[in-house]
């Protein structure tokens, strides 16, 4: 299939996904710019080289700066090997097999300050001590579910050449054949025929006004960042930005990235895939996996770029969360972090029916950024990013059954406490939306016998009516490998039969799951 339809690899071996987290920590550095030089990306710090992306005999490696008495020790262990220019003060490493991320981001860091000028360091210090106050804030003792630490280059994951199966390569294939066409809006683009044909409810609009995004610079409380989500797919749109941002939870590959130029491209439009993305969707906060983030960024102060970001998940409570965004609709009496804007700092409440009048509205969809989606969004984010970790981990899973098994169960149990919302903070009040965003989404989803569904919404103490992910039904799961799906089906049964409205989940998944084991079908 000719043109962007058919690409699932990467233009440039230096567009893997390997190379695309290594370039997030070089350049995070003060004063570090990427040059290509002799072919390859090359690091610097001024105008001296630290760090290098090569391919050695095929093989994706990356070269490190360090002094020559560092070098000897790191020659002596199997997997580096002196780099083949440097004068014995450089040592190479090959990334396409499982990579240690703690070192690789040690040896990154060595490398600069084996070359950074007094200035560079300072600023190193002064952002030190930043973070030391940021992170005051920052909930205590903090910890997330294991991550994934495998390559995603990996024949078993093979995230940047795997065969795609998500709405955005289905909505490529059909703007190629010529079967769907889009219209360009002069006010945003391209953004109302995107959101049409990835089946994007209006209703799911987030108001994101923190500038940790793709187009940063763009973005304030006067022109936030509008957010569209299903269960599938999501779609950033900033006004008078040059790109739409799609993620898209694939079937197998995890989240894959696309950007869909909003300045009107050659006829006929196509989204892009892309890789740069993964420098901030692979971290700790996405379980090392291609994932999504969702954070609650302090309020920004002084010369500040942007507030200090939190990362949150249904763990948190309110009060802890919506930094950084827009929030219509009522949370009761339970505080919360969002709208924290100057329109508002004379208000006797930061309760908001609409954002009408808080800034010019002029492009976007709707005039609310819903607090029931930002809570069904943040579930659907972990979500997300634990059903893709327990798959790739899954896919690297050989050997003898005796050690397979125990570390299956323990990513099984992870998957369930937040699939069965054990770890879920109860809600402290009643929760209710703005937009019809919570009426429509109860209404969603296959029903049982009885006419009951996993999408129907409490927001009275929890947030859903029946404790178990909606999720179960995405393609995501349907692929999971079968060493990792039956221990979870085990663990969910353990738990059900223990949890509040447990008996009335599995009565909903006998009506509406094919696949359940045959414990399950016992009445």
């Amino acid at each position: 299939m000719a043109g962007s339809v058919a690409f699932t690899g990467v233009a440039s071996p230096f567009e893997r996904p390997i190379f695309a987290r290594a370039r997030t920590l070089c350049l995070k550095w003060p004063e570090v710019t990427e040059k290509t030089a002799w072919g390859h990306p090359t690091f610097r710090a001024g105008k001296k080289m630290f760090v290098a992306f090569e391919m050695i005999k095929g093989r994706p490696t990356i070269a490190f700066k360090i002094s020559t008495r560092r070098a000897t020790r790191f020659l002596g262990r199997s997997e580096y090997f002196a780099s083949p220019y440097g004068r014995n003060e450089w040592v190479s490493i090959h990334v396409d097999g499982k990579v240690d991320w703690d070192a690789i981001e040690t040896l990154i860091e060595e490398s600069y300050r084996s070359v950074a000028t007094k200035g560079m360091l300072r600023l190193i210090a002064l952002a030190a001590c930043l973070l030391v106050i940021g992170a005051s804030w920052m909930r205590v003792g903090a910890q997330h579910a294991g991550a994934f630490r495998g390559s995603l280059d990996d024949p078993a994951i093979a995230y940047a050449t795997r065969p795609l199966d998500n709405v955005v390569a289905d909505v490529n294939r059909k703007l190629q054949d010529g079967t769907l066409r889009f219209s360009f809006d002069s006010r945003n683009g391209y953004l109302n025929s995107a959101i049409a044909a990835l089946g994007l409810p209006v209703d799911s609009q987030l108001l994101v006004y923190s500038r940790g995004s793709l187009q940063g610079k763009l973005i304030d409380e006067h022109n936030p960042r509008a957010l569209f989500f299903s269960e599938r797919v999501a779609l950033g749109w900033v006004r008078d930005g040059d790109v739409l941002e799609v993620a898209a939870h694939d079937a197998t590959a995890g989240v894959v990235f696309y950007t869909l130029s909003n300045v009107r491209p050659p006829d006929p439009p196509q989204f892009k895939r892309v890789f740069h993305c993964l420098g901030c969707h692979v971290t700790g906060d996405t379980l090392g996996v291609p994932g999504l983030l969702m954070f609650s960024t302090s309020r920004r102060t002084g010369t500040q770029f942007d507030g200090v970001p939190r990362h949150i998940d249904q763990s948190d409570p309110l009060s802890q969360r919506f930094g950084g965004w827009f929030i219509t609709g009522s949370t009761g009496g339970a505080r919360h972090m969002g709208n924290e804007v100057g329109a508002l700092d004379d208000s006797p409440s930061r309760e908001l029916a609409s954002v009408d009048r808080l800034f010019d509205t002029d492009g976007y969809r709707a005039a609310t950024s819903d607090v029931v989606a930002q809570m069904v969004l943040t579930h659907q984010a972990g979500m997300t990013n634990l059903l893709t970790r327990a798959a790739f981990e899954a896919r690297l899973a050989t050997g003898d059954p005796a050690l397979v098994e125990p570390i299956m169960n323990g990513i099984a149990s992870e998957v369930v406490d937040h699939l069965l919302f054990q770890d879920e903070t109860k809600l402290s009040d009643r929760v209710r939306g703005s937009s019809g965003f919570a009426e429509r989404f109860s209404k969603s989803g296959p029903r049982d016998r009885k006419g009951r569904s996993l999408y129907e919404l409490d927001l009275n103490t929890r947030l859903f009516k029946y404790p178990c992910s909606y999720l179960i039904y995405s393609p995501a799961f349907d692929a999971l490998p079968p060493v990792i799906k039956a221990p979870i089906y085990r663990r969910m049964w353990e738990v059900l039969q223990k949890q509040e409205n447990g008996q009335a989940v599995i009565d909903i998944l006998r009506d509406t799951r094919n696949d359940l084991p045959a414990y399950w079908r016992v009445p």
